[in-house]
Formats: structure tokens, C-alpha cells, sequence
């Protein structure tokens, strides 16, 4: 009994001990340790990597969870993916999750950096423009050195895209292009080049060219982005007998870039080695039908070569196996494959928009092809044993738009493949891959639904251009935007604008030298280091480095900066800067609030005008334009009357086409008189003769003192248009009017309808151009006086005793009657005339304002 209580006591005590310690270690290491490890995950799920690295401090029972692998995953996956703590790890939504690190915490702190370097960096992005043209292609080398090509300009340049500087000379097939020039693009282009392709070995460019004749050329540019070193690049065309047979649509390099592959408008596919430039394979003729797209992917079972034609038609080449040796003549190889179009009609949704091969897998070859106009797109894996084809559809309904982008992502041995589609309303879809190891029910397509769906572009912009690196997904518009997404949760991290002048018409933006070029992204290119993108816009190549932002919570101070002192100002100093701003501030708000109160105002008055009339403001904008438009019917009515009013008041003897050429009327004056450039007075062109004429009128000998009279000009009513006639020196043939020749000296012959008409217009001032000679002028007469007073041999001025009469007067005015009969001119006193001119014109001018009404 003795030993049995004691060993009682001893277990009570123990018990006792454990208790108080327990309750001693609660007291001393906080509430946390006493919660069980499943509850404190749940807790510590919601930790970034700081907080988790500042709770691991703490103490040892915090620090040995925070070891802990598991801890790390759930808190992963709660911080990119939204999986809570107690939901189940297996979900659909980590199929875009590429494990780059050996543990999860290594995995977590990567990405967090790597995102909040995306997110928080404080640089600034930086354009140049590497061609003189849209931007074809781009290739990056290493330390994020770019070359660019041009396919108008045939050329490829070299440049720097984080400091925006362009090496000197071009790379073109031309014998110039060889990289040593100074940069001029029309000393160094290559105009028949029709395609061309990009890739690199290290330092080493090399660049494929198809051309209009046939012709293919490769060039090797080594140390191509070195500024100290100059070397010319090294190019190598094909044979003769090797080119294509017509004009060279698409080339395209394999993975290793040790081959090339080639498509041309004669109907046939080669196959090249890039060192030699041999011809190793070539398919057969395809005329009519056109390759649109052309891949060329390597495998373990040899090359795959597919090809989209314009009707739709994919043909496939798989397991092209090729020797060490180039073989003297290249094999011909037919289609393993010839898939049809998968849409079944004949409109313009056919015509195939991207193409995508994976030939990685040793099941077959995975091949992703989008149409125009479709919002799906179809999957087709060729099995390499079986030869036969198994055919999958991605469906995504019409509220996201046709597919525009496609971008997919071909898993690896333990992961999954997923394919990112972008849409015309700037929607992204995230598709998992077809298992095409499944077997099937029965024939049917099998459709495969998106797992993810955001709206990338909130604008309505179309998905251009999509890149994925496994951090982030970048995708760009037709606008030119370029957005930034963490390539797990989605979530916005950045959004870059784009950096060509908007224009008026959407898609099209100005280039750097005023010039019309594409607005949309055109291709997306990621860094290796994941922290670095380069996308092209039109003639634009957009640089953008996620610098490594300041530390978690702290701010980014210099260590040399010292403490500056505080500067005490004076007493009252401050009070009167405060008083100055709030002067200019009540300044400011007045001058603003006189400003709207004014345009309020303008607005007010506007609406009230408008209630008044009882109409808004398209009702207003009608009858405005309803105005407009019976004033412009008005326009023809009154040029009408007034072109009756010119035909009333118009000579009376006219001269018929044929009866006379003036062409020399004022080049070809008699040798007797001399014209003065003061002696010519313009006439005013007719609708009629829309020629200007010039009269001029030539001195005459006068038997007394020379006089100067004054140089009057008479406006001739006619349309207001006359000025904007077009003006020409050439020759032509008119009809003059019938002039009466002088009986006497100091007569001045006047046409009666300018008379007539220049003296009922009262806002019109009359004068006439009289020439000047050397030997003098008649003087002026009273226009008052009828015409045949004018010409009797009694009416000169100053008749008298002293009065001298031209000898030849009688000559000239017999010849003068003998014209105007025969032409039927009627000579009578001027009184009548006026009469009746009056008449007439008051009878046209009623008839004017009749049509004005109406």
C-alpha cells in the first residue's frame, strides 16, 4: 500500500509539473503557441514572406512553423490563387502555375519580388524608333539588345532599348547592307525583299531574307552588338537552281536555329540548311491554293513542318529525319497530313488567322489554329504512330468577341498544358488543354470550356498581342496599351501607354515622321530575367525595365545625404506667404467663377431662346440648315436674273466665231503708235469668255497742245464669282464689239450698254483707262451727247473758225456706216436708246426680285 501511494504521488506531481509549465511556457511564449498547428496555419496563410520572416523571430515554436514547407505552400497559394487554407490544394485554378524554385518558400519570395518589382518600380518607359517604317519583327539578344526589321525598307537595324540608342548602319541583302554604313535607309535598302526572319546564337545575328524573284538569302552579322568593334556581316545566297519560282511570301527558323523553312506564291514548301544555304527538302506543288501561315518546330522524332493554306486546308509534315551530310538533291516529301477546314462553309470566317505547333511530346504533334470571325478555335494532335487525327474545340461564347490572339502554353512531363486566347472586346480566356488520351464516347468534337475569364482591356479594345513567362502575362490592343497582369491571380499590375500620336481613325496612329502607321501592339517580347519587355507600335519599339523598388515598409534614403538644418525665417515671414497664397487663391476662385458664370450665362440665354421658340437644340440645328439651304436655291435665281440683266444691257452687233482672230490684239500694236503699261485697262471676264482681255487704245497724232486727261475705270456689274475664274495668257478667239471710228478730234468712243449700266448702278464709280503716247491724247467729250452729234464733222470741241479737222475722218466714218449696216447695227439718237434700255432693265430687275421671292 505504502509503495502504491507513493508511486501515485509521484504521477500527481509530474502531472502537476507538466501542467505549470505548460501554463509557465503559455505565459512566457504568448497565445499563439497554445493554438494547434492546423489553426495556426489557417492564420499564418494570410502572411506575406516579411511577415512570415518577422514571426519566425519571435520565438523557437513560431520559428520551427514558419520552417516549415507546408506553411509556405498554404500561404502561396492563399496570396496568387485565392485557395483558402481549408479548401483542397488539387483545383483548376493552379493549371498556369509553373514551379520554378525546389520549395515553396523559395518559390513565394521570387514571385513576391519579382511582382512588386512589376508593380512598384518607379521607372519609366522608354521609346525610339529603330526603322523609318512599321516595325516588322523584333528579336532580342543578350544584355536586352534589340534588332528590328523592316520589310518596306528591306533592313535591319540594331539597338538598345533601355537607353533608346540606334547602332550606325543597317543589315540588308544589299551590297551596301553589310552593317558599316552611317544609317541612311535609302542608301542601304534592299526593294525586292518580300520576307524576312530573326534569331541569334549568343552574340551572333542571323537573319534569313525571301525575295521577289525567288531568291533566299541568309546573313550572319557575328559581334553584331558590339559599338567598338566593326565587322561586316557575312551573306550567302541560295543557287540558282534551288530558288523559288515565284515571289517568297513567309520564312520561318526551327528551334535551334540551324534550319529554315521557306513558303512561296509558286504552290511549294522547302526546307534549308542555314550554313550552307542547300535546299534539303521541298514539298510538292499546291497551286492555286496559298500558304497564310508556315511552322517549322523540332522533335524527338524529327522536324514537323505545317502549313495553313488560304481556304482553310492544314497540311502537315511530321518525322522529317535528315542526315549529317547535306544530300546533293533534296528529298520531296507529300503531306502526312491533309486536315480539312474544320468551319463548313465557304464565306470570309475560313481564311485562318495564327497557327501553333508543339511537336515536344512523343505522343504526336499538338497543332492550335484560329479563323477570322470566329470566337472559337479548333486543337488538332497528329498521332506519330497511328498517323490519324483526333480534333478538339475550344468554345467561348459571342459576348467576348472573335479570337484575335492565341498564345498557348504546352505542359510539361507532370503539368498540364493551357492555352490564353485574347478576344476582340478585350477579354482573356484561360483554356486547359485537350486530353486527348481519354478515350471517346463516340465521333462527336469534343468542347473544351474556359477555366479563367477577365476583361484585360476595360475599353473595348481588341487582344493584338499576348506574352507569358510564368510571372507575369502582358497583353496588348489595338490602341496601342500595353496591360501587365501577375500571371497567377490576374490582378493588374501596370499598364503602359502607347506612345504614338493619336489620330482620327481608329487603328491608325502618326509615326515618327508624320506618316500613317498601324496603332496596334503588334508583338510582345519578355526578358529572360522576367523583369524586362520590349513591345513594338507601329514604328515605335517600347522598352520597359521593373527595377527593384525600395525595402518592404521603409523608404528609400541616400547614405551620404546629411541632415539639413531647418531655416528659421523671419518674424511675420510666414504669416505673409500665407496671406500671399490665399490672395492668389481667391484671385483664382474669381477669376474661374467669373469665367463659368459668363459661359453659364451664354448657355442660359441660349436655352431661354430656344423655350421661346418652343424647340431644342436638334430642332434648332434643322431649321438653321433648312435656312441655309433655301438661301444657297436663292444663290442660282439671282445669278440667273442678273445674267438676264447683262444679256438686256449687252452690245447690239456681234461678231460670229469665225469671222475674226484676235490673237494679237495687244502683242501685235501698229508700227505708228507706241502702248505704255498705263494705257491698258482689264475688262472683266465673262461666264462666257473666262479669259481676261486686255483693250489698250493707241494715240493718236492731235493738231493741238497735248493734254492728259484722267484714267476713270468702269465697274461692270456681273456674278460675284468673277474673280475666281481661272486666269490664262493662251490665245483665243472672241467676239469684239463693233467700235465706231473717230470723225474728229477730241472724240472718245464709249460702249452705250456700260454707259447705260454704269449709270443706274449708284454704288458704282465711273472712269475709263485713255491711252497715253509721247505725242498726246484728244480731250474728253460730254458723254451726254448722242452719238451721231459725235460723229458729225460739226460736233468737235472747241469747232470754230480755228477748229482743224482730221483729213482722214470722212474715210473712217464712211467705213465705220458701212460696217454697222451690214451687221444690222441701227444708229439712232441716244435719247431712245435710253428709253428703251431703261425700259428693259426695269422690266429684268422686276423679273429678278419674282424668282428672289419665290
Amino acid at each position: 500500500m505504502l509503495y502504491r501511494s507513493h508511486k501515485a504521488h509521484l504521477i500527481n506531481s509530474t502531472i502537476y509539473k507538466d501542467l505549470t509549465s505548460s501554463h509557465e511556457s503559455s505565459k512566457q511564449h504568448g497565445l499563439l503557441c497554445s493554438i494547434p498547428t492546423e489553426n495556426l496555419t489557417h492564420i499564418t496563410a494570410y502572411f506575406d514572406p516579411p511577415s512570415l520572416f518577422a514571426l519566425s523571430l519571435v520565438n523557437r515554436v513560431l520559428y520551427e512553423h514558419v520552417n516549415e514547407d507546408h506553411t509556405w505552400h498554404r500561404a502561396f497559394l492563399l496570396k496568387f490563387f485565392g485557395i483558402l487554407p481549408e479548401s483542397d490544394i488539387q483545383s483548376e485554378k493552379t493549371l498556369v502555375l509553373r514551379r520554378t524554385e525546389s520549395s515553396w518558400r523559395r518559390e513565394y519570395v521570387f514571385r513576391f519580388n519579382l511582382t512588386r518589382r512589376w508593380e512598384f518600380s518607379r521607372n519609366t518607359t522608354i521609346a525610339h524608333v529603330p526603322v523609318p517604317s512599321s516595325i516588322s519583327s523584333m528579336h532580342l539578344m543578350q544584355s536586352n539588345s534589340l534588332i528590328s526589321s523592316s520589310i518596306q525598307y528591306g533592313i535591319v537595324s540594331r539597338s538598345f532599348p533601355l537607353t533608346g540608342k540606334v547602332l550606325k548602319g543597317f543589315l540588308s541583302p544589299s551590297s551596301s547592307g553589310t552593317g558599316l554604313g552611317i544609317g541612311n535607309p535609302n542608301t542601304e535598302f534592299a526593294p525586292n525583299v518580300t520576307a524576312c526572319a530573326l534569331t541569334s546564337n549568343g552574340g551572333t545575328a542571323k537573319i534569313v531574307w525571301g525575295c521577289r524573284n525567288g531568291e533566299v538569302a541568309v546573313m550572319t552579322a557575328a559581334k553584331t552588338m558590339e559599338m567598338g568593334i566593326r565587322s561586316a556581316a557575312r551573306l550567302i545566297r541560295c543557287k540558282v537552281n534551288e530558288e523559288h519560282e515565284a515571289e517568297v511570301t513567309h520564312v520561318e527558323w526551327d528551334d535551334t536555329g540551324s534550319l529554315f523553312v521557306s513558303a512561296a506564291r509558286d504552290g511549294r514548301i522547302k526546307l534549308w540548311d542555314a550554313k550552307k544555304v542547300r535546299c534539303v527538302w521541298t514539298s510538292q506543288y499546291f497551286l492555286p491554293a496559298l500558304c497564310v501561315f508556315l511552322v517549322l518546330r523540332s522533335g524527338y522524332q524529327g522536324y514537323t513542318v505545317a502549313s495553313t493554306m488560304d481556304s482553310g486546308e492544314i497540311l502537315l509534315w511530321s518525322r522529317i529525319t535528315l542526315t549529317a551530310e547535306v544530300p546533293l538533291s533534296p528529298m520531296f516529301g507529300s503531306p502526312n497530313v491533309r486536315i480539312p477546314n474544320p468551319i463548313r462553309d465557304d464565306d470570309m470566317s475560313s481564311v485562318p488567322t495564327s497557327l501553333h505547333v508543339d511537336n515536344s511530346s512523343s505522343y504526336g504533334a499538338h497543332v492550335f489554329v484560329t479563323y477570322q470571325s470566329q470566337s472559337q478555335f479548333w486543337g488538332i494532335i497528329f498521332e506519330h504512330t497511328s498517323s490519324t487525327c483526333r480534333f478538339s474545340k475550344y468554345y467561348s461564347d459571342e459576348t467576348s468577341g472573335a479570337v484575335t490572339a492565341l498564345s498557348p502554353c504546352f505542359g510539361g512531363a507532370n503539368e498540364r498544358g493551357f492555352v490564353i486566347a485574347g478576344h476582340r472586346l478585350g477579354w482573356i480566356t484561360i483554356y486547359p488543354q485537350a486530353n486527348f488520351l481519354a478515350p471517346s464516347s463516340n465521333d462527336a468534337i469534343p468542347l473544351v470550356y474556359p477555366t479563367r475569364r477577365f476583361e484585360a482591356h476595360s475599353d473595348g479594345s481588341a487582344v493584338t498581342a499576348i506574352a507569358w513567362n510564368g510571372i507575369v502575362l502582358v497583353t496588348g490592343s489595338d490602341l496601342g496599351d500595353t496591360s501587365i497582369f501577375d500571371a497567377c491571380s490576374f490582378s493588374r499590375l501596370r499598364v503602359l501607354n502607347s506612345p504614338l500620336s493619336p489620330s482620327r481613325i481608329r487603328g491608325i496612329g502618326i509615326g515618327a515622321q508624320a506618316q500613317a502607321v498601324p496603332a496596334g501592339v503588334n508583338q510582345i517580347l519578355l526578358g529572360k530575367e522576367r523583369d524586362f519587355l520590349v513591345v513594338s507600335i507601329g514604328d515605335r519599339a517600347l522598352a520597359f525595365k521593373a527595377d527593384v523598388p525600395s525595402k518592404y515598409g521603409k523608404k528609400k534614403t541616400s547614405k551620404t545625404s546629411e541632415k539639413k538644418k531647418a531655416i528659421k525665417s523671419a518674424k511675420g515671414y510666414e504669416k505673409v506667404l500665407v496671406d500671399q497664397s490665399i490672395t492668389e487663391s481667391l484671385e483664382e476662385h474669381n477669376q474661374k467663377s467669373q469665367y463659368l458664370r459668363k459661359v453659364c450665362g451664354r448657355e442660359r440665354e441660349h436655352q431661354e431662346n430656344l423655350n421661346r421658340l418652343g424647340l431644342n437644340e436638334v430642332e434648332a440645328l434643322e431649321y438653321v440648315l433648312m435656312l441655309s439651304r433655301d438661301e444657297a436655291l436663292q444663290r442660282p435665281r439671282v445669278g440667273e436674273g442678273a445674267s438676264q440683266h447683262r444679256e438686256l444691257d449687252g452690245p447690239s452687233g456681234v461678231i460670229d466665231d469665225d469671222e475674226g482672230d484676235f490673237d494679237n490684239i495687244a502683242t501685235d500694236p501698229p508700227s505708228s503708235s507706241r502702248i505704255s503699261s498705263s494705257s491698258v485697262t482689264h475688262v472683266p471676264e465673262f461666264p462666257s469668255i473666262p479669259h481676261q482681255i486686255s483693250h489698250s487704245y493707241h494715240s493718236l497724232h492731235p493738231t493741238g497742245p497735248v493734254q492728259s486727261p484722267e484714267s476713270k475705270a468702269i465697274p461692270i456689274a456681273g456674278p460675284s464669282n468673277w474673280a475666281s475664274l481661272p486666269v490664262s495668257n493662251q490665245k483665243i478667239q472672241i467676239h469684239p464689239r463693233g467700235h465706231r471710228e473717230p470723225r474728229e478730234a477730241a472724240f472718245r468712243e464709249e460702249s452705250v450698254s456700260s454707259s447705260l449700266s454704269s449709270s443706274t448702278s449708284g454704288s458704282s464709280k465711273r472712269a475709263d483707262s485713255v491711252s497715253q503716247s509721247d505725242e498726246g491724247a484728244f480731250p474728253l467729250i460730254n458723254p451726254s451727247r448722242s452719238i451721231t452729234d459725235a460723229l458729225s464733222p460739226s460736233s468737235s470741241v472747241g469747232a470754230g473758225p480755228t477748229a482743224k479737222v482730221n483729213p482722214n475722218a470722212q474715210t473712217q466714218a464712211l467705213a465705220s456706216s458701212t460696217f454697222a449696216q451690214d451687221h444690222g447695227i441701227v444708229r439712232g439718237p441716244t435719247e431712245d436708246i435710253d428709253e428703251d434700255l431703261k425700259l428693259a432693265i426695269q422690266l429684268s430687275l422686276e423679273s429678278a426680285k419674282d424668282e428672289a421671292q419665290r
